[in-house]
């Protein structure tokens, strides 16, 4: 794998220089790589790469009949441009809110299954019947369950060894992943008119990797002491996982269940 390439009439790049490398889809989303990821997109192409990010949820409000909620942005395939698969594959050219993107990971952590948010859990008539607060939309299966199990294990990756890793937590295996977004100006394009460029920076995951039981998402416009999904939003997203555990009584998994995703699939499976 190369560390730029050109796709149509733009040039794309990893953000470090590299040779050229042999990387297994694990290395890619470990090493957080645009140039595989685009790469694994043009493998899938443009209608499949379409239709599973609209099974996952983008391009779609959530159903809650959030006030001003907004379906974001995933053009149809029809108006692509020649550039648009690479662009979509690394998420520019795209908009999504910060619950599509958590119901997104929430899919892989409820093994492949997307299960519509919900505010409320239930409601009691005054008489005390059970009443449905709002429409339950039905769950779909998005991908199989072995190969959420195997998203799962290069995610925790991410957090062990990869760009996430300031999102660890001591107890717990996390399973998550960073993202650095340029935000497009005003006036088109995303540099203003000194050449400067606006950030949004991400972490999003879910915990005990091995057994999800809480999901969060850390998104910081523009943030100033550093602009990486890494070192700004993981911290927080560490943090906040902290809290949330010890509020929900969430206790640590065993060494034996921690261990248990790395055990569902063979090493050599993460590669291919």
């Amino acid at each position: 794998m190369p560390d730029r390439l050109v796709v149509h009439d733009s040039q794309f790049s990893d953000y470090s220089p590299h040779p050229v490398l042999e990387y297994s889809v694990r290395d890619i989303v470990v090493e957080s790589s645009n140039i595989g990821t685009i790469l694994w997109g043009q493998r899938l192409g443009a209608a499949e790469l379409d239709n599973y990010l609209r099974r996952f949820g983008l391009g779609a409000r959530s159903g809650l009949g959030l006030y001003g909620e907004s379906a974001g942005l995933l053009p149809s395939v029809s108006d692509w441009s020649g550039t648009s698969l690479a662009t979509i594959a690394i998420g520019q050219g795209v908009s999504l809110t910060p619950l599509q993107l958590l119901q997104a990971f929430n899919t892989i952590a409820n093994d492949g299954v997307y299960v519509p948010a919900r505010i409320v859990a239930d409601v009691t008539a005054p008489g005390g019947e059970p009443m449905s607060p709002q429409p339950v939309l039905e769950p779909r299966r998005v991908v199989s369950a072995a190969a959420a199990i195997h998203m799962r294990r290069i995610l925790g990756e991410v957090v062990e060894s990869g760009t996430g890793r300031q999102a660890a937590v001591d107890g717990y295996e996390v399973a998550g992943k960073t993202g650095t977004a340029r935000k497009p100006h005003p006036d088109g394009g995303y540099e203003d008119a000194a050449g400067n460029y606006r950030y949004i920076a991400t972490f999003v995951g879910f915990l005990p990797a091995s057994d999800p039981e809480l999901s969060l998402i850390v998104v910081i416009d523009e943030p100033t002491t550093t602009i990486y999904g890494g070192s700004a939003a993981a911290p927080a997203f560490a943090e906040l996982a902290r809290i949330a555990l010890r509020r929900l009584k969430v206790p640590p998994p065993s060494d034996h269940e921690q261990h248990l995703i790395l055990a569902a699939l063979p090493a050599g499976d993460s590669r291919d």
